[in-house]
């Protein structure tokens, strides 16, 4: 599914805050935004660890995208068995 992703060019800044923000679009074009808080426990971080490791893999070349697949999969999968635990 990644290696569908085209590389994206984007003119991004980063910058250090104590507050994250993040937005996306849906397919119904809503706006769908979210804030990292300032006291993120393990679970938060590993899934903002995850959807910034999708950032760069959008921008990485071509001949990097299998490995940081392949890497972004192997932390969903940590997360996702850590979550179904912590459920039971």
């Amino acid at each position: 599914m990644l290696g569908q992703v085209a590389q994206e060019n984007s003119n991004l800044i980063a910058v250090d805050s104590s507050t994250e923000i993040f937005s996306a679009v849906d397919a119904m074009g809503r706006v769908i935004e979210a804030q990292l808080p300032a006291d993120a426990k393990r679970d938060t971080l590993a899934l903002t660890k995850i959807a910034n490791s999708l950032i760069n893999y959008a921008s990485a070349p071509e001949s990097e995208r299998s490995k940081l697949a392949r890497q972004i999969e192997r932390e969903a999968i940590k997360l996702l068995n850590r979550v179904s635990r912590q459920k039971q």
